[in-house]
């Protein structure tokens, strides 16, 4: 997982990791976080905008989540995901 302030979108030092990652061919996923601090519309956007960067990186997950600590928003999908890959790494 690597976590991107979805205030932010995905920043330079985000984009290196990315390139790493792709670089040594290990899987990721985007979490957006802070996601409850943006309007409706701005979230969209945000994962609009995630989702466009993630089909950049060759090792990317193609699914964004859009995550809230404070609100739970977006937790129960990224939990389940998860787990999916326990189980199938299991």
């Amino acid at each position: 997982m690597l976590l991107i302030d979805a205030r932010r979108g995905a920043m330079e030092p985000d984009r290196a990791v990315m390139e790493l990652l792709d670089g040594s061919a290990v899987s990721y996923c985007l979490a957006l976080t802070k996601i409850d601090e943006l309007s409706p519309d701005g979230r969209a956007d945000a994962v609009a905008a995630a989702a466009a960067e993630a089909r950049l990186h060759t090792a990317a997950y193609p699914e964004v989540f859009a995550t809230s600590a404070l609100e739970g928003l977006g937790l129960d999908a990224l939990k389940l995901h998860l787990a999916a890959l326990a189980e199938s790494h299991g």
